[in-house]
Formats: structure tokens, C-alpha cells, sequence
């Protein structure tokens, strides 16, 4: 019994050990240590083994979190990124703002800013249309976009005084009732606004009594603050612009090279060429064959200019009736055949026509011989000086004697004051000279029958005792072209009418 109860005690004890050695050993075989990695846990793994899933994450919540992870990383990435990065991370940015300021821009409405040097207006408009007929057509300066406008917002109207020649903006519609109704003006653009006062940016307006009320708006403060000292009385600003505009140095058209070279004609005259040479090229081409006609060159109505007057070049119908005369051709014969010939303020008006345009049946600029000097300088042509009040003379100068009711082109005054001039005048077109006082030759009577016997034997074999008449031409009122609106590189003004008369026949 002793040995069997001890032979027991000693397997139990056996096999009790082999039972903690058996579970220590699973427990090492089953259970393996983990270890942190990026601030995560994963399992080690053997190769060829696959990692487990993460306990109690589902596919969706284990892509979300690595998305995550991935995104912290960046982040810490950029946080320490160099300085250079950061501004070129900056410089993109800049360049977003640039673009959405440009593509607001391109909903604003540019306003353009001209000038009238002739009445020294600067005038504003949203219609591109009427800028390029201004400064193509009717030489205005060109000096940019003044500011830009929103399509909506508080309207501003323009109206404009003929008698004045000024424009007036205004948010007011007070003022311009009254405007309309008591002192002269009219509303421009059919009634409805030029544009709309909107944003932050003032634009000021300035008043100048002395200068028949003219008004200027601005939104430059220092142009507004200058012209305050100079004789402007400044009002404050009148509306708002949404954005600045690009203000440029003032521009004007270059006309002096411009003309119709499919119409031309003798000694290099082209139609709507506007130099003073070109202008007494083209009084030239109906010199010798074209006729004095009561009327001729105005309309059938006598109210203005007719077919002729606003056609380039020479009509074939005056040369026709100017073969079909002789030396006794007497103008009081053929009044009013309006088609056959000129009378003085046609010739004129169609000679304007012919500098100033390169097309046909536009409109004219035939007037009252005693009121072209003026009215020419009334449409901003240049400028007037009144009758008896001129002692030099230029070529180009129109003269309009208001007495007399007769008009001339000058071409040249000679050293002793006498001037040459083209004329329409009893019987045909045709290089005059002035008399002296008594009645006498001058140096200007000398050239003219030289010229005209020269150059036009015909007419000058006809009418030779009629080419210069005793009448006292140099006491007209005097239009003097702007040298915007008639260049002069050939220097034509500052030559006797000697050396301008040799100019345009091309003598040496």
C-alpha cells in the first residue's frame, strides 16, 4: 500500500508539471508580443504570413483612417517645408486674386475719356462706336479709359448745349429737367442713362465760368486739387466709378498720310490727303477747265451742298460745258445750272470735301460765301479771326468776304504782301493775284498770269483780261486750318508764294 500511494504521488507531481510545462509552451507558441509603429499597432510578421486585420475595424473604417494617416503626414510635411515652398505657395494664391479681379473686370463697362482741343471739352462715353467716329472722323484726342462702370447702379445722364458746345453728366433728374426746359440743353442717348454711378471710387467734377461754363469730371485727386488753383471752381464728387481706369497720354489720328490713291489727279493730288499741300493740289484740278455758275455745287433747294460737291474729283459734266464755250461766255446765261460749274462758295465746298474725305456723298460743306470763314471754325477746323484784322495770310487760309459775299483759297503771300489765291469766280475757276491799293500790278498779279498762261493756256487765251480783278480780297474774314487737321510736312506755310507755287507744279 506504502508503495503504491507513493509511486502515485510521484506520477501526480509528474504529470502536473508536464501540464504547466505543456500550457506555458502553448502560451508561447500561440500568443506573440506586440510592438508601436507610426503610432499604430500591428502585428510582427514572418514571411509569407499575412497581417491580420485590425481587431474591431471594418474595411471602410481601416481605407478611412489610412486616408487619414496620409493626410497627417502631409500635413506635416508642409509644416515643414522650407520658407521657399511656403511663397510659392503664396504666389499662386496672388495669382488667383489677379485672375478673379480680371474676370470682374470683364464684366465692368470701360467709360472712354476724349478731348476737343478746338473748345478744350474733355467729353465721357460707354459707347465705343462713338469714340472711334469721334477720334477717327472728327480728330478728337483719344486719352484712354477714365474708369469703369457697373451695369447697374444709379443712373448718369449726359446733355449737351449746341450753343455752348458742352456736355453736362448728371445723377440728377431735377437738373436735367430743368436744363431741358429753361436754358437750352438736350438729353443725349435717347433719354436713357450713359452709364451708372456705382463702387467706391469719386469722381469729381470742376466748373470753369470763363470758359463758357465748362465742366470736367475727374478721378484723379490731383488732377481735381490742380485745377482748383487754375481757375476751376471744384464741386465734389458727383458719382462713383467702380474701378479705376488706364489713363494714356492724349492720341490723335494721323491724317496726314491718309487718302484715296483710287482717286487722284493732276500734280499728285489725292483725294482726302490732309496736308496744305494736298489742299492746294485739290483747289488746282478745276483751275482752267470748269466754269463760273451761279449756284453751282449747292442743291436744287439752295440749302446746302449738292451731288457734285460731295463727290471726289472733277465733275466730267463741268469740263464737258467748259468745251462746249468761248471767250464770250457770259455766266448770266446759265444761272442756276447747277450741274455745268461752280460759284465761289461751291468751289470752296467742294474743295473741303475732296481734303477731308475719301469717299463719296458724305456730308458737305458748302455754305454762304460771307459765312464759311466762320462756320469752318465753328465745326473746330481751325481758327477764325474777323474781317479787316489780318495782315499775313497762309496757304490754305480760307477768306470769306462778308461784304462782298465772295470766298477764296489762299496759295501764297508774296514779299510784298499782294496774295495769290485760287477762286471761283466770273467766268471759271481760275489763280488770281491781289492788286494793290490803287488798283495796280503786284508780284502776286505777276505770278498768277504766269501761272495761268503756263499751266493753262486754254482758259488763259479765253479769259486773260479777267484773271485779276482790282477788288480789295485781303479785307475778308480769315479761317486758318488747325495743324491737326491740316498738316504741313512740306513746310508749304513758311514759303513765299513764289516757292509754293513752284512746289506744286514741281518746278526746280
Amino acid at each position: 500500500m506504502d508503495f503504491t500511494a507513493k509511486t502515485l504521488k510521484i506520477r501526480f507531481g509528474k504529470v502536473a508539471l508536464l501540464l504547466l510545462i505543456g500550457l506555458f509552451a502553448f502560451l508561447l507558441a500561440g500568443l506573440l508580443p506586440a510592438r508601436a509603429f507610426g503610432g499604430r499597432t500591428v502585428y510582427a510578421q514572418t514571411e509569407g504570413e499575412a497581417l491580420p486585420p485590425e481587431t474591431g475595424l471594418p474595411e471602410e473604417a481601416q481605407s478611412e483612417d489610412t486616408e487619414e494617416a496620409a493626410r497627417e503626414e502631409e500635413t506635416q510635411a508642409v509644416e515643414e517645408s522650407p520658407e521657399g515652398e511656403e511663397e510659392e505657395s503664396g504666389g499662386a494664391e496672388e495669382t488667383s486674386i489677379m485672375l478673379l479681379e480680371d474676370a470682374q473686370t470683364e464684366n465692368l463697362i470701360p467709360i472712354y475719356r476724349l478731348y476737343n482741343p478746338d473748345n478744350l471739352e474733355h467729353l465721357f462715353t460707354s459707347d465705343l462706336n462713338e469714340k472711334e467716329t469721334l477720334y477717327n472722323k472728327h480728330e478728337w484726342g483719344y486719352e484712354g479709359i477714365a474708369w469703369y462702370s457697373q451695369s447697374s447702379g444709379t443712373p448718369v445722364y449726359r446733355l449737351y448745349q449746341p450753343k455752348l458746345r458742352n456736355h453736362l453728366y448728371t445723377t440728377d433728374l431735377n437738373e436735367v429737367n430743368v436744363l431741358q426746359k429753361y436754358h437750352g440743353w438736350t438729353i443725349d442717348n435717347q433719354g436713357k442713362p450713359l452709364f451708372y454711378s456705382s463702387g467706391s471710387i469719386p469722381v469729381y467734377r470742376v466748373y470753369n465760368k470763363s470758359l463758357n461754363g465748362l465742366h470736367h469730371w475727374t478721378t484723379d485727386a490731383n488732377e481735381y486739387s490742380v485745377l482748383g488753383t487754375r481757375g476751376w471752381s471744384r464741386e465734389g464728387a458727383k458719382f462713383y466709378a467702380a474701378k479705376l481706369g488706364e489713363p494714356i497720354y492724349t492720341q490723335y489720328l494721323d491724317t496726314q498720310t491718309q487718302g484715296n490713291t483710287s482717286v487722284s489727279g493732276k500734280y499728285g493730288w489725292v483725294a482726302g490727303k490732309r496736308t496744305v499741300k494736298n489742299a492746294l493740289l485739290t483747289a488746282l484740278q478745276p483751275v482752267g477747265n470748269t466754269l463760273y455758275i451761279y449756284g453751282g455745287g449747292w442743291n436744287q433747294a439752295d440749302t446746302g451742298a449738292g451731288t457734285e460737291a460731295v463727290t471726289l474729283g472733277v465733275s466730267a459734266q463741268w469740263q464737258s460745258f467748259f468745251r462746249q464755250q468761248n471767250a464770250s461766255y457770259n455766266y448770266k446765261n446759265y444761272m442756276f445750272q447747277i450741274h455745268n460749274g461752280l460759284d465761289c462758295s461751291g468751289y470752296i465746298g467742294w474743295v473741303v470735301y475732296n481734303v477731308r474725305n475719301t469717299q463719296n456723298n458724305q456730308a458737305g460743306f458748302v455754305y454762304g460765301a460771307d459765312k464759311q470763314a466762320k462756320n469752318f471754325a465753328n465745326m473746330g477746323l481751325g481758327k477764325y479771326t474777323p474781317a479787316g484784322q489780318s495782315t499775313q495770310f497762309l496757304p490754305g487760309d480760307i477768306v470769306s468776304m462778308e461784304k462782298e459775299g465772295h470766298v477764296y483759297m489762299v496759295i501764297g503771300q508774296c514779299t510784298d504782301g499782294s496774295v495769290v489765291l485760287a477762286h471761283s469766280s466770273p467766268p471759271g475757276v481760275m489763280i488770281s493775284g491781289t492788286r494793290s491799293a490803287s488798283g495796280g500790278e503786284t508780284q502776286a498779279t505777276r505770278l498768277a498770269n504766269t501761272y495761268m498762261s503756263r499751266y493753262f493756256p486754254e482758259y488763259y487765251s479765253r479769259y486773260a483780261s479777267q484773271i485779276n480783278r482790282p477788288y480789295a480780297y485781303k479785307s475778308g474774314a480769315r479761317f486758318t486750318w488747325s495743324e491737326r487737321r491740316l498738316g504741313d510736312p512740306e513746310g508749304l506755310r513758311s514759303m513765299s508764294a513764289e516757292q509754293v507755287l513752284k512746289n506744286l507744279f514741281n518746278e526746280k
